[in-house]
């Protein structure tokens, strides 16, 4: 006996999408405004990108000078310190007094909090510990130094 499968008939109304399916997605409309608004969002939070990159930089430098005029002190037998000499300027100078070639710096649209670190031979700061404070309108950020280390943070 032979047998003949057979299969069932498909109807063309299987292949058919549905009407719901058809209308699912977003409108171009709604695409425009979800851009739009993160355009918009993004921009503000661009805007102040850079300001805490400067401020994040000088902070840096302020604590590699810092660490500098550590050097010098461990190194030429103490007496260096590093000071605000005004409100966004600060330097190195040594045991006479005197500013070390090369370390004024101007920090520009930032104010920075008045300190006098002395270091002696062993690069402990004798004038205690510090705290400076970089501000900007943004914000602000320290550096510290330690008492009995000198360690800078």
């Amino acid at each position: 006996m032979i047998t003949v499968h057979t299969f069932p008939i498909v109807s063309p109304l299987c292949f058919r999408r549905s009407k719901r399916r058809l209308e699912g997605g977003f409108t171009l409309m709604e695409v425009i405004m979800v851009i739009l608004v993160i355009g918009i969002l993004a921009s503000s939070v661009t805007g102040l990108v850079p300001d805490q990159v400067a401020r994040a930089s000088y902070t840096r430098s302020l604590a590699s000078d810092i660490r500098r005029a550590q050097a010098l002190a461990m190194s030429r037998g103490g007496g260096f310190r590093i000071l605000s000499t005004s409100s966004n300027t600060y330097e190195i100078r040594d045991a006479t007094g005197a500013a070390v070639a090369g370390s004024q710096v101007t920090l520009t649209d930032m104010v920075v909090s008045s300190f006098n670190i002395l270091f002696d031979r062993f690069g402990t700061p004798t004038s205690g510990a510090a705290t400076i404070t970089l501000t900007d309108a943004f914000g602000s950020n320290t550096v510290s130094v330690s008492l009995n280390t000198g360690a800078v943070s």
